[in-house]
């Protein structure tokens, strides 16, 4: 042999001395066995990368162990796909270790997590119904459990239970049960009491976590309600700034007002019939409520309005009816004389004036004007006034004669005693208030 060729073999590499190649885990899952109670089903597979197709390591032994436990062992198969059964008492970590061979070094993975029970879901076939305030439906509905190769029909029977209300809620309706018998599906009528979604549950166990799942999406109802009072002033007066309002809540008050939703203001004709108009839009607050400040310019009946949405049902219309008057005064109102001699005669006199936002304050003639006392230390109120009270002229101004006998407060009112608009009548009702001292 050459020096040569003695030198070149001396350097050329043995397939002893090579690098051996790096696996790694593919797909690697562990999860609840379907056949067996209280075990894992870890599969995978251990593959050399590549730059094309990964390359399958066969024959090669490795354990599977969970929180440094004794684990399982075993073997790829030719395609290096490998499936072992361990046991796994609670939540943990799993790990996946091969052995190094002369051509392959160890390859480790982790999964991280690992339980010995199924998620559970319940999955109603066409989508859960959108039903309406006591409206029914039929729902056909599964009970599934997630395994290795996706989600499949539970084995097992089961009751399941039926509630309205919605998840987690501590005061959900229960409407009823039926039994899955599994696997297969299971049928059940469902009706929506405006009471928000229905619900099925099933109870959990070792094999199974429990699982709720909304089968009808069931709208809340709804109400209109306060806040109190729901006009500012009660009685606006022509020209003059009101303001409305509104709560919107849940027909469970306990759950209290409805954010975020739009609400109209509506008005028409004072019948309570319409025909309506839309005037305004607003959205609820963080309490359900709503405010509107309006000009008084007539006499209306207002309504606000809900028209619903996917998770609530439309409000009946909260109806208010506004008696928009003008507002009216008695100004120099003057009981004399005084002090007055007991049994003395006095006159109560002023001017009744109305306010327009044209023209400011007018007279308003020929309106009968009333007088009334109440004695001092007193609460009831009396009349001794000629024919009960006399008509305004043509300025607005009276003149009543009346008979005084004690000590007392005098008043002089226009169309009615209290503080209520006539129904007939435009004119806020004026009162004014005079004190005799009598000797």
């Amino acid at each position: 042999m050459s020096v040569v060729a003695l030198v070149l073999g001396f350097m050329a590499p043995t397939a002893a001395s090579a690098e051996p190649a790096r696996p790694m885990f593919q797909g690697l899952v562990a999860a609840p066995d379907p056949a067996r109670d209280d075990m894992v089903l870890a599969v995978g597979r251990l593959v050399v990368p590549g730059t094309g197709t990964a390359v399958p390591v066969s024959g090669v032994r490795l354990m599977v162990f969970c929180d440094g436990l004794g684990g399982t062992e075993g073997m790829t198969d030719a395609q290096g796909r490998f499936r072992m059964a361990l046991w796994v008492p609670h939540t943990t970590t799993c790990e996946a270790v091969s052995d190094a061979t002369a051509e392959h070094s160890s390859a480790r993975s982790t999964v991280r997590n690992v339980r010995n029970t199924f998620d559970v879901r319940i999955a109603v076939t066409g989508g859960a119904p959108r039903l309406r305030p006591w409206q029914t439906a039929t729902v056909n509905a599964r009970v599934q459990r997630r395994e290795v190769g996706g989600w499949v029909d539970a084995p097992y029977g089961t009751w399941v239970g039926l509630y309205e209300n919605g998840s987690g809620d501590p005061n959900q309706r229960h409407v009823g049960s039926v039994f899955h018998p599994g696997p297969g599906g299971f049928t059940t009528r469902v009706t929506s009491h405006g009471f928000g979604p229905l619900t099925a549950q099933v109870q959990g166990h070792h094999r199974h976590d429990g699982a709720t799942g909304t089968i009808a999406h069931g709208q809340w109802s709804t109400a209109f309600h306060g806040p109190w009072p729901p006009m500012t002033p009660a009685y606006p007066h022509f020209g003059r700034k009101y303001t409305v309002s509104a709560r919107l809540m849940n027909a469970r008050f306990s759950l209290g007002g409805i954010p975020g939703v739009p609400l109209e203001l509506q008005a028409g004709p004072m019948n309570g019939e319409g025909p309506w108009k839309t005037i305004r839009r607003a959205t609820t607050g963080k309490d359900g409520s709503v405010r509107i400040t309006l000009t008084a310019n007539k006499r209306q009946d207002l309504r606000f309005v809900f028209r619903g949405n996917a998770a609530y049902a439309p409000a009946r219309p909260k109806v208010m009816s506004v008696w928009t008057t003008y507002q009216t005064k008695i100004f120099k109102y003057n009981a004399a004389p005084e002090p007055a001699r007991k049994g003395q005669w006095i006159t109560l006199r002023g001017r009744l004036m109305r306010w327009t936002q044209a023209s400011g304050w007018r007279p308003i003639k020929s309106r009968w004007i009333s007088g009334a006392y109440r004695v001092k230390g007193g609460t009831r109120w009396e009349d001794n006034c000629v024919n009960g009270g006399a008509p305004t002229d043509s300025q607005g101004w009276f003149r009543l004669r009346c008979r005084v006998s004690k000590d007392a407060t005098w008043r002089v009112y226009s169309l009615w005693e209290y503080a209520v608009p006539h129904p007939r009548s435009l004119d806020f009702p004026a009162q004014a208030y005079d004190y005799v001292d009598v000797r």
